[in-house]
């Protein structure tokens, strides 16, 4: 159950991500790792990627095509992030983060190569001491990510985006991100509970 609707959560942000991308002369104030186009093209990727991990056929034949779709993102992000140190500009912050999202990525990906998401409960005995600390970390960062971004969109919108943007923000703005916060927490709630079963 957890696993379809954690499934149904990563298609539903992949669409949504999808569809800023190619509607991005229609959104209002930044808030840029929620709402950049290098966000939205991440969780596209990502989130199509923790989906593809839950199928019941996810396996060792899916992981050649993951691994170098994860890295291809990873290297775009790392290129990006190299562009925006030498000519400074918004969002290297959320670079790096999606950058670490990727790795994480990668690192479940390699660590898990053969079960699917749907079936990471029996996984926790598979891991060593080294491997279950680093993914138990990597889950901690995620929850914490998860829990102050729901706070931000719930709770103080127009704040966020008055701050980020430098001016007021009007409720159009709140909405837009809003509704760019569904694919990163849909993410970052598939990023914990993949590295909280490593």
């Amino acid at each position: 159950m957890i696993g379809t609707l954690l499934l149904v959560a990563l298609l539903v942000g992949a669409a949504i991500s999808a569809w800023r991308l190619l509607h991005r002369d229609r959104r209002p104030a930044e808030l840029a790792y929620l709402t950049s186009p290098e966000s939205d093209a991440a969780h596209v990727v990502m989130n199509l990627t923790m989906a593809a991990m839950l199928l019941p056929g996810y396996g060792a034949s899916w992981r050649v095509p993951l691994l170098v779709v994860l890295g291809a993102t990873a290297v775009a992000l790392l290129v990006l992030l190299g562009v925006r140190i030498a000519l400074p500009g918004p969002g290297a912050g959320s670079l790096v983060y999606h950058l670490l999202a990727s790795a994480a990525m990668i690192y479940a990906v390699v660590i898990m190569p053969d079960m699917s998401m749907g079936s990471m409960g029996s996984m926790h005995h598979m891991a060593s001491t080294g491997v279950t600390l680093t993914a138990m970390a990597l889950a901690a960062l995620f929850a914490l990510d998860a829990v102050l971004t729901a706070g931000i969109v719930v709770f103080a919108p127009r704040t966020a985006l008055a701050v980020a943007g430098g001016g007021a923000v009007d409720g159009g703005g709140a909405t837009t991100l809003r509704i760019a916060a569904v694919p990163h927490l849909a993410m970052d709630v598939a990023m914990v509970v993949m590295l909280a079963a490593l």
